[in-house]
């Protein structure tokens, strides 16, 4: 997906990241300016800025980069570097694109009168650049580039201007009431729990909009750049987006291509064999992109045509996969055996309401004065997904999977390391050898925490161990005693439970208000939980607490009571109790019967797209793509 730089990101990102910058020597040119767009000249300072920004952006990225080989060397000395895919010439024609884009912009705003106020300007300028200036890299890096305060100010100005406009962009997005009603059929029993439309159509039109807003906007303003009359001076012709490839007649820009390729930089390097490898990956990727929405095409399906070459990809493939989905043909039998996997999705699952103030057990400084030492271990693990979703028959094959590797694993010549390196499912961990450095109690979640902390020192653990994640093999490799956080004492948990005592006092006095208490004495930001379920997990601000979470649950509805921990105590009321209660077919059958098709329907849909991308032309139009892939 494609985001808009704005150009003032350039000066906040300074502020972090200032480095280097006397070294860095973006050229000089004659002329004052480095493109025209429609006309209208566009100053070197602009380049400059959101040069730098992407510097920054590069540098930060490679560093980032930087430390995932070194955490994968440590476990895989023989690996061969890919920190060479990572090119700045991305990130050089990255910046001018954006350039080029906001220049459109500002004029696009220009035509439509939209401005913005000197105080908005100045109250910008005072809160994100201000305290910049003064020191000596920045000040010689502004001389270097003839940059001064009113350049600085005007890229505020304009990212005003910029973001403005923009939401007038998004304002004007006004989807067709059918997609709309589409979209509510779509996720009439998961995302809107079955309400009716009439009911909801506002919120689902709000959905709907914020999905494909920005496709809209990035649509929109594709639009008018293929329209934009583009004139770069000689210096910087290398850096227009050229390009990359053509794939049955559509065209991938550079700009285009060099985003998947370091969006799959980031997010899959420890996977990721060579340049070659990840160049391949991402035409295979835009191959079956194309070949969906040619069939969607064909089809006569409806697709958004006002959307970005992103957005109408997305567009399509969500219509095609419905349009299979519909035609999917079933008998009784099939929806019953189908329900009965899946039954546990259908039933209402046991769920309460609280309201809760936290206080927490903090030590005194003379409960810090006395040393708390702990045991931590260090573990590496195998992980083998299961997916709840999945039927019988595949989770047992699972099963048998972990086994195998579990007896594997067990055997004194095995390299546990290669083992989890060929095998985990853990992305974070595999390319470790399944390392997950040293941790103590509190941290795992409980059933894999007992396993390793009941193993000894160089043992496997003797069971594969089952968690929502899935089935883990476990090697307990190190252990440690260290200094850990401070203990708070008996005298001072005694004052915090008299302090417990009379808040609840106070909730339990006529006429009380448990917002008002809450806001007065509770270390949480929100005071309510919903749908809150018996699995441990109670919110993301208070998180896993097994034990709290079985207290709810043995508490009757409007009940208010103190639940002690050994983080602190919690003032809870229970406010709604919906008790467990099994799935019938015949009460949600339709429900049952989309859910199908939709399972069905999406295997189809994989193996169509298998077939349609093995007819997909493909030509590399870009010399550098091609001096990597040919």
């Amino acid at each position: 997906m494609k985001v808009i730089i704005i150009i003032f990101l350039a000066f906040f990102i300074m502020s972090v990241f200032l480095i280097g910058v006397a070294g860095v020597d973006w050229g000089r040119i004659g002329k004052n300016y480095v493109v025209k767009v429609n006309d209208s000249k566009v100053k070197y300072q602009k380049l400059a800025l959101i040069q730098f920004m992407y510097k920054n952006y590069y540098d930060n990225i490679m560093g980032y980069l930087t430390e995932q080989e070194a955490a994968m060397y440590e476990y895989n000395p023989e690996l061969n570097s890919n920190l060479d895919i990572l090119s700045y010439e991305y990130f050089e024609k990255f910046a001018f694109n954006n350039l080029v884009q906001n220049e459109i912009i500002l004029l696009e705003a220009k035509n439509k009168n939209i401005k913005v106020s000197s105080a908005d300007i100045e109250k910008t300028y005072k809160e994100k650049y201000q305290g910049i200036f003064g020191t000596p890299n920045y000040e010689r890096w502004l001389n270097y580039n003839r940059i001064n305060k009113r350049d600085v100010k005007n890229s505020v100005k304009e990212n005003l201007i910029i973001e403005k406009y923009v939401t007038l962009l998004e304002e004007q997005y006004n989807p067709d009431e059918n997609e709309i009603k589409e979209f509510y059929n779509e996720n009439k029993y998961s995302k809107y729990l079955n309400k009716e439309y009439d009911e909801i159509k506002d919120t689902v039109k709000e959905d709907f909009k914020n999905m494909n807003k920005q496709a809209y906007v990035q649509g929109v303003l594709d639009e008018k750049r293929k329209n934009a009359k583009v004139d770069i001076i000689a210096e910087y012709q290398r850096l227009f987006n050229s390009d990359a490839i053509q794939i049955d007649g559509v065209i991938i820009s550079e700009v285009d291509f060099y985003n998947v390729v370091l969006s799959k930089l980031i997010n899959e390097f420890r996977s990721i064999s060579s340049k070659e490898t990840l160049y391949n990956n991402v035409i295979e990727e835009y191959k079956e992109k194309i070949a969906i929405y040619n069939e969607a095409k064909k089809r006569e399906l409806a697709v958004d045509e006002s959307l970005s070459k992103e957005g109408k990809y997305v567009y399509a493939s969500r219509e095609l996969r419905k349009n299979i989905a519909d035609k999917v043909e079933f008998n009784e039998k099939d929806i019953e055996n189908y329900f009965e996997l899946n039954k546990e999705r259908y039933s209402i699952q046991e769920t309460a309401d609280i309201k809760v103030i936290y206080l927490a057990l903090t030590p005194t400084e003379k409960d810090k004065e006395i040393k708390n030492m702990v045991k931590e271990v260090r573990a590496s693990h195998i992980l083998v997904r299961v997916d709840e979703n999945l039927d019988k028959k595949d989770k047992d094959n699972l099963k048998k999977k972990a086994e195998s590797l579990l007896t594997k694993a067990k055997d004194k010549k095995t390299d546990f390391s290669q083992l989890a390196m060929d095998n985990s499912e853990d992305e974070g961990s595999k390319h470790n050898g399944g390392d997950l450095n040293f941790f103590r109690k509190g941290v795992m979640v409980k059933a894999f925490e007992d396993a390793v902390f009941s193993a000894k020192v160089g043992e496997v653990y003797s069971k594969l161990v089952k968690t929502d994640y899935g089935y883990h093999i476990i090697k307990v490799t190190d252990e440690r005693e260290v200094e850990g956080e401070p203990v708070a004492s008996e005298e001072t948990k005694t004052a915090l439970n008299v302090k417990s005592e009379e808040i609840l006092a106070k909730l339990l006095a006529e006429n009380s208000d448990f917002n008002a208490i809450s806001e007065e004495y509770s270390e949480l930001k929100s005071n309510e939980v919903n749908n809150l379920r018996n699995t441990g997990y109670i919110s993301n601000e208070i998180g896993y607490n097994k034990q709290l979470s079985e207290d709810i649950f043995k508490m009757k509805v409007d009940e208010t009571k103190i639940i002690k921990t050994e983080k602190g105590n919690y003032i809870v009321k229970l406010t709604k109790y919906v008790p467990y209660e099994a799935a019938k077919l015949e009460s949600i059958k339709d429900r049952v019967i989309s859910d199908y098709k939709d399972f069905e329907g999406y295997k189809v849909y994989n193996d169509l797209k298998k077939e349609l991308v093995k007819n997909i032309n493909v030509n590399i139009i870009s010399d550098n793509i091609k001096d990597i892939i040919e």
